[in-house]
């Protein structure tokens, strides 16, 4: 393998909630065009992290603006998204899985407690588009469903 071209998908925004962009996947869907999901936030483990997704049409030259599928509040409780793959399944159906944080279950701590070498309780989110994510604010409109499996 080679490296053809070089460029930026996302710039980070110093002191604010996309201060620090991590976890990138991209996705070449049947029309050409790439998906990329990120995760962005104002430090690598925060509250206010999510999942943005952006579209290029030219094979990463430029990129569309951010979108969000996922909310980061779940059953009425605040959590963050940790990271996010995007895959195109049969037809013009895109589903991409997140990972979500319960910040709710314990406010303030950290995703990984040091002491006792748990994690947070998690949750794996799925959202379905059924256009290549073309509808709804250039990054597509997507069925969120959450799956009841919980890793802890």
């Amino acid at each position: 393998m080679r490296i053809v071209e070089r460029g930026v998908v996302n710039s980070g925004e110093a002191g604010g909630p996309r201060a620090v962009a991590t976890f990138p996947s991209i996705t070449r869907l049947s029309d050409g065009d790439l998906l990329v999901a990120y995760r962005v936030g104002s430090t690598k483990d925060s509250d206010d992290e999510t999942i943005e997704i952006r579209r290029s049409s030219d094979e990463g030259r430029s990129w569309n603006d951010p979108v969000q599928p996922f909310s980061s509040t779940l059953s009425g409780r605040c959590g963050s998204l940790k990271v996010a793959y995007v895959t195109q399944l049969e037809g013009r159906r895109v589903v991409a899985s997140a990972l979500w944080v319960d910040r709710g279950a314990f406010p303030g701590k950290p995703l990984f407690n040091e002491e006792t070498e748990g994690c947070l309780p998690m949750e794996i989110l799925i959202a379905e588009s059924e256009d290549l994510g073309r509808s709804g604010h250039h990054g597509g409109s997507y069925r969120c469903h959450r799956r009841s499996a919980r890793l802890v």
